[in-house]
């Protein structure tokens, strides 16, 4: 066990020094030692989420100094359904393995909404809402997945469900009144 505490210690620092390759490969030795921790699994998944999430920033970064290089936007674009695809398989293994861990609901029909599978997105945020953490970012972007597909009367729902959690003061707010708008 001392082995896999400094492993799992070196694997932060990599995460720290955003070394994720080193990071990945340490935690699969520890994984080695310990094949049955779920905890692994996700932080193997979400190193690389980040890593891509990475690659995206920098492609972007690039693009913003270059619009015009048409191979550039291909390569984002690429980058950007990676990363999509990566998030919706990791985070789908996640909620099986732990289908009452709202945390991972969310993340999922978020991933989901961002791949435009609109129905599996909502069942996941319907899931996640039972968290008081997640009910407010989970009906806005319910509304926002009810609005992409033409249901208006059940975006309505979303978004007056989120004006009534939300204060006039909160920041979220206005945005949700212009959801409600549109």
């Amino acid at each position: 066990t001392q082995n896999k505490k400094e492993l799992r210690r070196l694997a932060d620092l990599y995460l720290r020094l955003t070394q994720y390759d080193d990071a990945m490969q340490t935690l699969e030795k520890v994984l080695q030692l310990d094949p049955t921790s779920f905890d692994l699994k996700c932080k193997i998944g979400e190193c690389k989420i980040q890593k891509l999430e990475v690659k995206v920033q920098e492609l972007q970064e690039k693009l913003k100094k270059s619009p015009q290089d048409a191979k550039l936007k291909q390569e984002l674009q690429k980058a950007i359904q990676t990363k999509s695809d990566i998030e919706v398989q990791e985070y789908d293994l996640q909620a099986k393995a732990q289908p009452t861990n709202y945390e991972i609901r969310f993340k999922l029909g978020t991933a989901l909404y961002q791949a435009d599978r609109l129905d599996e997105a909502i069942v996941n945020l319907q899931q996640s809402m039972k968290d008081v953490k997640y009910s407010k970012k989970s009906y806005a972007c319910m509304g926002q997945a009810f609005l992409k597909k033409k249901e208006f009367e059940l975006a309505i729902e979303q978004f007056k469900s989120l004006l009534a959690l939300l204060s006039s003061k909160d920041s979220d707010y206005r945005d949700a009144l212009y959801s409600l708008g549109s």
